[in-house]
């Protein structure tokens, strides 16, 4: 369910749960979740984002080693150009740290 959705029916609920006893988690851009997250009685207090940019760039290059050979399904690591060299974990490979943003990083 979409996060913003989420955070929404939280405000307008009646009886409101102790925002410290759940977590809401969906999909939404920061700027449809910088009023809930700056909001203190409202429990959505994170949001996170991947750099979609450099997961497509780490796709087509494990894509590419996997076709040239330079990578097989035994890899335990593979080198992502400008990235640097990833580990491959039961044939996933993580990009790596997300970008948190909260209500510090609205602060204006």
């Amino acid at each position: 369910m979409a996060a913003p959705a989420l955070a929404s029916q939280y405000q307008a609920a009646a009886n409101k749960p102790d925002p410290n006893t759940i977590t809401l988690v969906g999909i939404g851009t920061p700027n449809a979740l910088k009023s809930y997250i700056k909001d203190e009685t409202n429990p959505m207090d994170n949001g996170v984002l991947w750099n979609s940019m450099d997961l497509g760039y780490m796709s087509v290059m494990g894509a590419y080693q996997m076709i040239t050979g330079e990578i097989d399904a035994s890899s335990t690591n593979f080198i992502v150009g400008r990235l640097g060299s990833k580990k491959i974990n039961d044939k996933v490979t993580v990009l790596g740290a997300t970008l948190i943003f909260n209500v510090d990083k609205f602060n204006y």
